[in-house]
């Protein structure tokens, strides 16, 4: 059997692909975009990669395998959130350029 290629396939396309050459999928484990990641995989897709595709397979895409082979798969995590900043941080940005308009005002005068 040879592998397919999985790279920038979800899950359940990665498991029928492989069911219709008798692999399954392994270990699916998450990695996120831009950060340390094996070499084998393809950087432009992995910094702006879909949530949840296929960025690295193990074994290798076109590597002969027996039937029944498990295939692991590395999937592209979900960015982390970015907080949204809090009231009070908008309340003493906001004060700070009031007193700031305020102190440039005075000084014209």
């Amino acid at each position: 059997m040879t592998v397919p290629d999985l790279f920038g396939r979800t899950v359940l396309q990665a498991t029928n692909i492989l069911a219709e050459v008798n692999l399954f999928v392994g270990n699916v484990t998450t990695q996120q975009a831009g950060l340390l990641i094996p070499s084998i995989i393809r950087s432009a897709y992995a910094q702006a990669c879909a949530p949840g595709t296929v960025i690295s397979q193990f074994p290798l895409a076109g590597a002969s395998v027996f039937p029944d082979t498990a295939v692991d798969l590395v999937l592209c995590a979900q960015p982390p959130a970015i907080p949204e900043p809090s009231s009070l941080v908008l309340f003493t940005v906001g004060l700070g350029l009031l007193m700031l308009l305020t102190w440039s005002r005075r000084r014209r005068q």
